[in-house]
């Protein structure tokens, strides 16, 4: 049985690097004014952090030192303004998505049998309910539109992209869980160790993946799981089908048939005979005279039988291979063979026996 994944796609993503541009300002000076720090949110550009603009970031500010002893005139305190941004390291693009549901169905072989050899074996999918059990089917998978592999960390990665296209512009939200904290003019993030590339080319992870029980597998851009064994479901199968086109085959091969003389004797018990060899050895049909019986000897060859009561016979005969019709002639001299009682009934002067001289 197969479950056939369909998808739901949860995000858009590239492998990227995380960096971090930073800018100490004195107070009142650049954009450390009004309420300074107060003023500054996750998704403002600050013309003090030009490079990390060009990319998608979040933009923090920390509370810092002024006065003198900070290089600033005002003794209020200062702001320290900084940008964590993404940028891509390559161009690949990887979607993330989720099975909504799967789908089951069964295939099987039907052999039907027909006239053309080619099209008597036929395969049908069926949408069938069987019991199934059903495995782990709740997994996350990664794709790069060639491969597909199983993520163990769904949702974590910090880039997400709403579309294919979002991705490759790189206009895309970053939710990163960077931790930043002031070191006098500088800021220190602790980055978390997550890479989609190296999630993505984990070999264990890519597909196929198979166990004892189930496997999963890439068709196309679809996600397959397999399961060969403990499936059972009832099936009840009506096939009507329509003969479309007859095909009907003729044998038109040429056969040929060998005179033989025509033997025996008239008026007699043991009648006229005549061997026919047919030269296709194949069952053909033969026309002879109505006094007349077939008796088959060998494969290739019939001994015809005839019943006359005159002693020199010419008979036109036909054979059928087919459509074809070839004509043959029976041609011969029998035999006469006298009753060994004529001489004493021509004695007695009852005979009414009609002889013929050759």
């Amino acid at each position: 049985m197969y479950l056939r994944c369909d998808q739901e796609t949860d995000y858009f993503s590239r492998a990227i690097q995380l960096l971090t541009i930073d800018s100490k300002r004195c107070p009142h000076m650049g954009s450390c004014v009004d309420q300074k720090c107060a003023n500054i949110n996750n998704t403002l550009l600050i013309p003090e952090l030009e490079e990390g603009n060009k990319y998608p970031g979040r933009t923090r500010c920390l509370e810092s030192c002024g006065g003198l002893g900070c290089d600033c005139f005002y003794l209020s305190s200062g702001c320290l303004i900084y940008r964590v941004y993404a940028v891509p390291t390559d161009n690949k693009v990887y979607r993330q998505f989720h099975c909504l549901r799967w789908s089951k169905e069964i295939k099987l072989e039907l052999v039907m049998e027909g006239l053309n050899k080619t099209q008597s074996r036929q395969y049908y999918v069926l949408q069938l309910m069987p019991n199934v059990p059903t495995p782990s089917l709740h997994s996350h998978f990664i794709s790069d539109d060639y491969d597909l592999a199983i993520t163990k960390k769904p949702n974590t990665a910090p880039l997400y992209c709403q579309s294919r296209e979002t991705a490759i512009a790189t206009n895309c939200t970053l939710n990163d869980d960077r931790r930043c904290t002031a070191a006098e003019n500088k800021v220190q993030c602790e980055c978390p160790p997550y890479d989609i590339a190296e999630e993505f080319n984990r070999i264990e992870l890519k597909l196929p993946v198979k166990t004892s029980s189930w496997e999963l597998r890439r068709r196309k851009n679809m996600v397959i799981a397999k399961i060969p064994h403990l499936v059972s479901s009832d099936v009840m199968i009506d096939f009507n089908r329509t003969i479309e086109q007859l095909t009907t085959l003729e044998d038109d091969d040429v056969c040929t048939i060998v005179n033989a003389p025509l033997e025996g004797c008239y008026s007699c018990l043991r009648d006229g005979n005549l061997s026919i060899t047919r030269r296709d050895g194949r069952r053909n049909s033969l026309r002879t005279p109505s006094l007349c019986r077939l008796v088959p000897t060998e494969r290739n060859t019939s001994k015809l039988r005839f019943h006359f009561n005159t002693a020199r016979q010419s008979q036109n005969c036909s054979i059928r291979c087919g459509k074809n019709l070839r004509y043959f002639t029976l041609e011969g001299v029998l035999k006469y063979i006298g009753d060994p009682q004529a001489p004493l009934t021509s004695l007695m002067g009852t005979s009414s026996a009609h002889n013929d001289f050759v």
